[in-house]
Formats: structure tokens, C-alpha cells, sequence
């Protein structure tokens, strides 16, 4: 066959397909489509993200605290914390930490970057706002507070044995008490900068969940379901999620309910009784002073001044037992004058550390 018919016949058969398939709804004569673009990395001073952080020079390659950083009971998941040195007291602390559920109601975040960032001082807060370089906010879906700003501090802690440099830490503004069981976002901004005053750059995996499209790895999932409340709450209060360097996520405990309740449970229990009550001789010009003794519930597992154990043993309704009693002294004053309809203002006055039970006085 001579090349000009070879071609005219392939151009029939081209033709023909397509009309076949206008036709019957299948193939179509479409143009091909444009190639996607591939998400990338944002140039400059990256947070490190990553999977492991369970050694010690890993810990902090993914912010923490963070809802992804639970253990299986929903402890904060502190393996791998550096604590080289083995020092007691913080090997004790990390023995416990895993104990509380979720993150604390004034909770301060870390990230690692790859390099320093611009000086910050950390007694200065940053306000809400929709520029901030740094921010915290309520993400949670069913909060009726969603979206609401919380002021913050931030700065870069100086190297030392348990942080690595350069590490930023971002904390809630002393005072500021989160509500329990919410759900909120520490959010670091690209224009938090450098130490070169350059904007912060973006890992490949964060430009991915912005984007909507799901990282690779088993763990990619379960990162797009935890973020995707936290950039749609900043599309809703107006705040460009393109202009997000870092951020975690994270969900608070229920500490205050759950020390109410072990309260008035042991409340209804133990009603300890002053006894011996007597007036001290001497005069105070303006008050009288008794004196007693109380036997008190102790409930620290070890003794005294539990350089070892000092935990509670919880019984089948997550109550702590009893491990013994001690008689403590109780010092009582009242003022020398009538008592006012509504009775006298109570102050307590507990010293554990020593002290003598008349101090106060």
C-alpha cells in the first residue's frame, strides 16, 4: 500500500472511532489531558515532619504534642524523649506522662526546623490575628467556638541536653485555659522568617494535605483526616492555608471533670474528724488560736519523700485506695469579734514540706 492511502485509511479509522463513540457514549474525541503539576516542597527553612520520632535525636521530627502522637490508651506517646544523661527526676516525669490522656488545657507545642529562626521574645505575646506569624485556634467541628484565636508566645529554646537546636516552642499566653476535649491547632506561618528574615519554607507532606491530595505511606490517611478540620477552619475565618509553614494538631484531656469526679467520690467516703481540740494559752490581740489533730487518708504508694513510687493505685472504679493514715496537727484562729450574717471568709493554709503546723499564725 502506497504511504498517502496508508494514511487516508488510519485518518478513516480515526474518524470513525470517533464517531462510534460519540455515538455510544464511550470513546470520545477529546484533547488529551494537561499534565498535572506535581505538589512540591516550598523552598526555605523547613519544620521537620516525619513518621519516626521514637529516639532520642528523632523526637522532635514531628511537632508534639499532636493527636498522631498517642499511645494505645491515648496517652501522650513520649518514647523516645532525650534524656541521654538518665537523669531521675525526668525519667520519673516521662514514667508518668503517658498516664494523662490527651494534651494539657495550657499546652505548649514544639518544632524542629532545619535551621535558626528570626529572634522572637518570649515574654511578648502575640495577639489574634489574621497575620499573626504564629497562632492557636479552635478547630474542632463540634466546638461552638470553632475558629476562635487564643493568644500565644513564641521562641527558639536554647540548645541544652534535652532540646535540639534549633527547636521552637509555642505556648498557650499564661492565664489562658483551654476548654477540655477540644480539638485546636498550633499554626506556624511563613512569615514567622528565618534568622535571614526570609520566609519559611514548606515540606512536600504538609503542601499535600493542603492540597487535598493524601501523602504516601500507611500513615498518609490518617494525617489528611487529622488536618483537613484545621484548613478548613482557616478558609473559613479568612486565613490562607498556602501561607502555613508548620502546624499541629492536637485534642485536650478531660482533666477537670475527671478531678471533680475522683473528688466527690472520695468526698463521700473519707470525712476525716479534728480531734483534741484546745485553746492555745497566750493572747493574740485580735484572734484565738486552737490547736488539734487530724488523722488524714494517704494515698501515695511508698513513703516519704517518695524518691521512689509516690502513684496512686486505682481500684475497679479508677478511685485511688487508701494506703494508710497519718495524723497531722491542724492550727485553727477566729477572730475576736461578732461574726457577720454571712459568717466568716475560710482561708486554708497546708504547708508539706517541713513547715510547723502554727505557721500561719
Amino acid at each position: 500500500m502506497k504511504p498517502y492511502r496508508k494514511a487516508i485509511c488510519t485518518y478513516s479509522i480515526y474518524i470513525m472511532l470517533c464517531v462510534w463513540g460519540g455515538l455510544t457514549g464511550g470513546l470520545g474525541c477529546t484533547q488529551a489531558p494537561e499534565a498535572i503539576e506535581p505538589i512540591r516542597e516550598t523552598v526555605g527553612n523547613q519544620v521537620f515532619f516525619r513518621a519516626s520520632w521514637d529516639t532520642s535525636s528523632t523526637f522532635y521530627h514531628f511537632p508534639f504534642p499532636s493527636d498522631l502522637r498517642l499511645t494505645s490508651t491515648g496517652g501522650l506517646d513520649i518514647e523516645g524523649f532525650p534524656n541521654d544523661a538518665e537523669n531521675k527526676l525526668v525519667a520519673n516525669l516521662l514514667g508518668i506522662l503517658h498516664e494523662h490522656k490527651g494534651a494539657p488545657l495550657a499546652p505548649i507545642a514544639y518544632f524542629q526546623f532545619q535551621r535558626p529562626l528570626a529572634p522572637r521574645d518570649a515574654k511578648k505575646p502575640v495577639l489574634p490575628a489574621k497575620d499573626a506569624p504564629v497562632m492557636l485556634i479552635d478547630i474542632d467541628p463540634s466546638s461552638p467556638l470553632r475558629g476562635t484565636m487564643y493568644p500565644v508566645v513564641a521562641t527558639e529554646l536554647p540548645l541544652d541536653d534535652y532540646i535540639p537546636a534549633p527547636l521552637l516552642a509555642v505556648g498557650v499566653y499564661p492565664g489562658v485555659i483551654l476548654w477540655q476535649q477540644r480539638t485546636y491547632a498550633f499554626v506556624v506561618m511563613r512569615s514567622y522568617k528565618d534568622a535571614e528574615g526570609k520566609d519559611l519554607g514548606v515540606p512536600k507532606v504538609i503542601n499535600q494535605l493542603k492540597a487535598g491530595v493524601t501523602p504516601e505511606g500507611t500513615w498518609g490517611a490518617t494525617l489528611q483526616k487529622t488536618y483537613t478540620p484545621l484548613w478548613e477552619t482557616l478558609k473559613k475565618e479568612g486565613i490562607s492555608v498556602d501561607d502555613v509553614a508548620a502546624a499541629t494538631v492536637f485534642t485536650t484531656g478531660a482533666v477537670v471533670s475527671e478531678n471533680e469526679r475522683i473528688s466527690s467520690a472520695m468526698k463521700k467516703v473519707y470525712k476525716p474528724d479534728i480531734e483534741e481540740l484546745t485553746l492555745v494559752s497566750g493572747t493574740h490581740e485580735r484572734f484565738c488560736e486552737l490547736k488539734g489533730s487530724m488523722a488524714v487518708p494517704i494515698f501515695q504508694q511508698g513513703t516519704p519523700p517518695y524518691e521512689t513510687e509516690g502513684m496512686f493505685e486505682m481500684d475497679k472504679d479508677g478511685l485511688p485506695i487508701k494506703q494508710r493514715d497519718k495524723m497531722i496537727p491542724v492550727t485553727i484562729t477566729l477572730p475576736k469579734k461578732p461574726m457577720p450574717e454571712g459568717g466568716y471568709p475560710l482561708m486554708m493554709y497546708i504547708h508539706g514540706s517541713g513547715g510547723r503546723a502554727n505557721q500561719v499564725v
